[in-house]
């Protein structure tokens, strides 16, 4: 009874100043997630082997390890922590050392070799490598019939392959994994704050050939879809601590040889054709430990990877997930001269700025739009210089904002006045309502390490229950390649 009641107590405590730390950093909780906080932090810190530099304005150090095995959200709170421990009360301070672990360096797989023909080619290249790679890294491999451990023996990042696993996304491994427990020594365990699943192609494709086919028998596809669902859905509701990545890899057949494919790396589940087995190991590696891009994205890869591939060359390839990309070309240079490329930088960025600004005010979009400048952002390992223009949607009266007549009855019983649906952002009390994304698409001008002047275009201002504008995006897609051919036929006559 006595230590039924001492945990019930510490319990308590944990959950108080658990409390009380959101409550303090909501703020900053609210504006961190990953997608945007990863790509806006890095960039110009530079990024060494084993480093992630600076983090939301924290130096994160990787201790012992290279690369960063968790959450990027969770290593920011942990080092906020380190920095304020001086000055913490003393329940504070016994919650940190003593009530709660911290997360070993380790990862657990959970994989079935004698079932999925992926993991087992994968997983023991994949295992060597890591442990190789990452100092001092513990890799425990579970079969998915084993009884997962609560909390996932406090390991930082979980990797699941979805071929092995022939149970409902609504049983309970992941919520076994995620759970926290306690643990002897009136310790609280870390779950996991990363999730890294391997999938396969296709299972966002099941209407298509041969996908099609390959679902036939058992709906294999649409399971491993289940479960990539059910991962997302797990973080998109998750606000408060610990907070967790997913990374959704998505590969062809594994080739113990050279694949028939040339190398390809993009967003989504969008490529057809086979992987090779160096390129399915290294593309887990850099997403596993080494890319914030990768975090909170799904990604397809098949091919070949070249015969060498740099750091820089990585963070360009991941670089495509920040949004994701959209659009990238290469405007052709007359000459090599820095000079004349930084001219026809300002010239091209200048242009296209002005471009942005005549096509807000063009009304021929399906959606409204606004244009404004990007934040100026500083030189990384993948861009020397960089400028570019927002096209931000506009909220209309279609789609989830539109109203029946019976729902703006209800609104203006709400209101106490007369709803306006012309324009729903203020209601009759003078109280405005919290602005929603509603999404749109980013223009960048670069200047690659390669002396390669480019354009490149992603989705931004997005949210978890932003909808998507497909046939406004590709409207702007096109009407920018059609500006490009003006401008650089006028450049070069």
């Amino acid at each position: 009874f006595n230590a039924k009641r001492q945990s019930d107590l510490l319990l308590n405590k944990i959950d108080r100043l658990t409390n009380q730390f959101l409550e303090s950093t909501k703020e900053m909780r609210e504006s961190s997630k990953l997608a945007a906080a990863a790509d806006r932090a890095m960039e110009g810190q530079g990024l060494e082997l084993g480093a992630w530099g600076t983090l939301g304005d924290i130096d994160v150090p990787m201790g012992q390890t290279k690369g960063l095995l968790g959450s990027v959200d969770n290593a920011i709170v942990q080092k906020q922590r380190q920095q304020k421990k001086k000055q913490q009360q003393q329940d504070d301070t016994d919650f940190n050392n003593d009530a709660a672990t911290q997360q070993a360096n380790r990862i657990l797989i959970v994989a079935d070799e004698s079932k999925d023909p992926i993991a087992k080619k994968l997983l023991p290249r994949l295992t060597k490598q890591l442990q190789s790679t990452i100092a001092g890294l513990e890799v425990e491999v579970l079969k998915p019939s084993t009884t997962m451990p609560l909390g996932g023996n406090n390991a930082a990042c979980v990797v699941l392959f979805l071929p092995s696993l022939s149970t409902n996304p609504k049983s309970p491994l992941l919520d076994r994994l995620l759970r926290r427990t306690m643990l002897p020594g009136g310790q609280v365990s870390q779950p996991p704050t990363q999730l890294v699943a391997i999938s396969t192609l296709g299972t966002e494709r099941t209407n298509k050939f041969p996908y099609s086919m390959q679902n036939l028998i058992g709906r294999p596809l649409d399971q491993r879809r289940e479960y990539e669902e059910a991962i997302i859905r797990i973080i998109q509701q998750r606000y408060d601590e610990p907070f967790l990545d997913y990374t959704i890899i998505k590969l062809g057949e594994i080739t113990d040889t050279t694949s028939k494919e040339d190398f390809s790396f993009m967003p989504g589940d969008v490529l057809d054709g086979t992987t090779s087995l160096e390129t399915a190991t290294e593309v887990l590696m850099q997403a596993v430990a080494f890319q914030p891009d990768a975090r909170n994205a799904t990604l397809s890869v098949v091919g070949n990877l070249p015969n060498e591939i740099t750091l820089p060359e990585w963070d360009d390839l991941f670089l495509k997930l920040a949004g994701p990309e959209l659009f990238r070309t290469t405007v052709s240079s007359d000459s090599d001269d820095d000079s004349d490329l930084e001219q026809k930088f300002r010239q091209l960025s200048e242009y296209l700025g002005e471009w942005a600004t005549l096509l807000s005010k063009s009304q021929k979009l399906i959606t409204p739009i606004r244009a404004e400048r990007s934040p100026v952002s500083p030189p990384s390992l993948a861009v020397k210089q960089r400028a570019g223009v927002r096209l931000l949607f506009q909220a209309t009266q279609t789609g989830k904002n539109y109203m029946s007549k019976d729902e703006e009855r209800a609104r203006e019983d709400e209101t106490g006045g007369k709803y306006n649906s012309s324009n729903n952002k203020q209601s009759n009390n003078g109280k405005k309502q919290k602005n929603s994304r509603e999404g749109g698409v980013e223009v960048f001008v670069e200047i690659t390490h390669q002396n390669e002047l480019r354009v490149r275009a992603r989705r931004c201002n997005m949210a978890d229950e932003t909808v998507v504008k497909e046939l406004s995006e590709e409207s702007i897609l096109s009407r920018l390649q059609e500006s490009l051919a003006a401008f650089q036929k006028n450049y070069q006559s």
